[in-house]
């Protein structure tokens, strides 16, 4: 009995030992979601949420060695950290710790015992623990209060780094000057405060701006109760991914976004990115990847006022950049070089405008063009009026520039320039832009004075003069339009020109110069004729636009036939190709070479492999000068080319033709583009008009 009873004795040692060990690896192995007073989180250990979603420990981001305290999700391979505590002050070894200090504060050591971050709270206990909540919310407490969220000392929700989790507010506090943002990571391997910062705009109607430094970069549009206005296929994932909500403004002056997945199971998170880029991301089980659902900005449209102030961005058009209608460039050339930054400035002055300037007046003539499916400008003011009075209340204000009536938002009004406005294919609101009468359409876009003008222009140059192309189809006159005709004719239409851009009292862009509307007396003596799409410029204005385009194709200027742009450059290029046709005889609307498409396309290759002296009539190359002829072609391909900025104006033309001396620039080569018409490409002499299909207008516009 003694032998068993002490056989008996180790056995029981060995089992209770082993309970004790299986214990106590159980206890270690439970999910450990809270840490007191006196206890510490080691680098290598963590807490677990209860529900093992989040966890929080210590990481080192990629191609770093630097250690921080994070959060991020627990049971996926992909570690997508979604809050840093020590983001500025990193650890560079693995000695550090997390625990709570003597004044009840959460806090990061590193191994020297050196506090490198605190949750630095306004703690009344020194009782104090913290929890991981399920939705990835770290909670500072009492001890006999944890979990209660009513009584937190402190969370991080209210702490944010990059990351927007769902349930967390993003808002502003207008009373106190708060406004909580998310900032990013400065790289992929630093977690410290980055160039962007994401929030709810402090300023007009709520909605998502993304700030660069201090400089706007993208904004959602304002909230409309369902969606962000500028964002509108946010009405397709609302329903089945997330839902926004806003609260009303609080007695405090509080007012933040938060939002929930119609589905507890989706793992859902928005981050704004190193790149400056916001990207709303989901868990995709299956592929084991986060995908992205929307990012933004998603292309050049989307960045902040990229077309600039009353512009319109459109991501699909073929120049994303256009003026809102009755506004043209502020700057021509840098608008036209793609530099599109500075925007647009109205074309004709608002009529209350000028009535008050001139009769002190408030009211006025003025009207709303409707723009479809855009994205609303910034800094609308929301005022309590009824549909059928918003309209008014614009009018009553002659500051007004735009008004939209827009459900769940009600009345906005834009007192200032119309701002970061883009054009979408689907969705969007209707922006009711305030113009003058005679921009849409009115009568008073044709001033009697201009009526009376051109009225007294065509009937005196109808009742002494011929078509020069009729004078060119009758055989027997073609022996009297020998060079030094031609090239009279040449100076002179030069001269009209000039006149008509620089000379006269009124600065007048023909629009559709061509042989046709070029007449001849019986002295040979040419007259511009037909402006009945003449525009009238004031002195301090350079171009215009249009969405109207008027004119004859193979005389149109490129930045005209294709954006409506046009200016004195527009009858420049006109004049260039009527050289041209005047020096080779041959039409370019019905030019037809076997290897060319155009008239302009024949000079430039001979022109370019030294044979310019082909392009000219053989019925004049005899009697001609060459050094005159070859200066004519060469002045012709510089007023052809595709660039305004390049094309002379019509003072340097006359100088460059009257005066052999200087020398002239190199032409740049031009688009060979032309409308062919049906008619064989034969000696133009003996070609049919070609026939205009626009129609015919005339405007008067007012320069700023």
């Amino acid at each position: 009995m003694d032998i068993i009873s002490n056989s008996k004795h180790p056995v029981s040692v060995i089992l209770l030992s082993f309970f004790l060990i299986v214990c106590s690896l159980a206890h270690f192995g439970r999910a450990v979601n809270t840490i007191t007073k006196g206890q510490s989180i080691k680098d290598g250990e963590s807490l677990i949420s209860n529900g093992e979603i989040f966890e929080l420990g210590f990481f080192s981001p990629e191609n770093s060695s630097l250690r921080y305290v994070g959060i991020w999700y627990h049971q996926i391979d992909e570690k997508a950290v979604v809050w840093v505590a020590n983001r500025n002050r990193p650890i560079s070894d693995e000695r550090g710790t997390l625990t709570i200090g003597n004044d009840g504060n959460l806090m990061v050591l590193n191994g020297n015992s050196i506090a490198v971050w605190s949750s630095n709270a306004s703690v009344v206990s020194n009782n104090t623990a913290a929890l991981l909540e399920d939705d990835g919310n770290l909670i500072l407490t009492n001890s006999e209060d944890i979990g209660n969220l009513g009584k937190a000392y402190w969370q991080s929700f209210n702490h944010p780094t990059d990351t927007h989790l769902p349930g967390m507010r993003v808002g502003v506090n207008s009373a106190l000057g708060e406004n909580r943002v998310f900032t990013s990571w400065k790289s992929a391997s630093d977690p410290s405060p980055g160039n962007f910062t994401m929030g709810v705009d402090p300023q007009g109607s709520p909605q998502i701006v993304i700030w660069e430094q201090l400089k706007r970069r993208w904004r959602s549009g304002q909230w409309n109760s369902v969606i962000f206005t500028g964002v509108p296929t946010m009405a397709t994932l609302t329903s089945f991914l997330f839902g926004f909500k806003l609260s009303p403004r609080e007695s405090d002056g509080s007012m933040y976004f938060t939002y929930v997945p119609a589905n507890a199971s989706y793992l859902l998170r928005f981050r704004i990115g190193w790149d400056g880029n916001e990207e709303q991301l989901r868990w995709d089980g299956s592929a084991k990847k986060w995908s992205v659902i929307q990012k933004q900005p998603a292309d050049d449209c989307e960045l902040y006022n990229f077309c600039g102030n009353f512009g319109i961005c459109n991501a699909l058009g073929s120049t994303k950049c256009t003026c809102m209608e009755g506004f043209v460039p502020k700057h021509f050339e840098q608008w036209r070089m793609g530099n599109w930054s500075a925007g647009c400035i109205r074309r004709t002055q608002l009529q209350c405008q000028r009535n008050r300037s001139e009769a002190g007046e408030s009211g006025g003539e003025d009207g709303f063009k409707v723009f479809k499916n855009v994205k609303l400008p910034d800094f609308a003011d929301v005022v309590s009026v009824g549909q059928e009075t918003c309209k008014d209340k614009c009018l009553q204000n002659c500051s007004c520039n735009a008004y939209a009536d827009i459900n769940g938002i009600g009345c906005m009004l834009w007192r200032g320039e119309l701002i970061d406005v883009k054009s979408f294919e689907k969705g969007g609101n209707l922006l009711h832009v305030r113009l003058p009468d005679s921009e849409l359409g009115g009568r008073s876009k044709i001033s009697n004075a201009v009526i009376a003008i051109i009225v007294v222009i065509g009937a005196l140059l109808l009742g002494a003069s011929v078509w020069l192309l009729w004078r060119f189809r009758d055989p027997a006159k073609q022996a009297l339009l020998d060079w030094t005709k031609r090239f009279a004719i040449i100076e002179g239409i030069a001269r009209g020109l000039l006149y008509l851009h620089r000379d006269s009292r009124l600065r007048i862009i023909h629009r559709d110069l061509k042989a046709s509307n070029i007449l001849l007396d019986e002295d040979m003596n040419p007259k511009i004729s037909d402006f009945g799409m003449a525009r009238i410029f004031g002195f301090n204005q350079n171009e215009a636009n249009t969405n109207r385009v008027v004119g004859t194709y193979g005389y149109m200027a490129p930045e005209y036939a294709m954006e409506g742009l046009f200016s004195v450059k527009s009858d420049v290029y006109s004049f260039g190709v009527l050289l041209l046709e005047i020096v080779s005889g041959r039409r370019n609307t019905s030019f037809r070479l076997e290897e060319n498409s155009s008239l302009i396309e024949h000079a430039w290759n001979l022109w370019n492999e030294g044979k310019a002296m082909d392009l000219v009539d053989p019925n004049i190359r005899d009697s001609s000068s060459q050094n005159q002829v070859l200066r004519c072609i060469h002045v012709g391909m510089l007023c052809v080319q595709d660039s305004a900025m390049y094309r002379p104006t019509m003072a340097s033309v006359v100088l460059m033709l009257e005066n052999e001396t200087p020398t002239l620039p190199v032409p740049r080569q031009p688009t060979f583009t032309s409308m062919r018409s049906s008619v064989d490409g034969d000696h133009f002499m003996e070609a049919h008009d070609t026939v205009s299909s626009n129609d015919l207008t005339v405007t008067m516009v007012v320069g700023r």
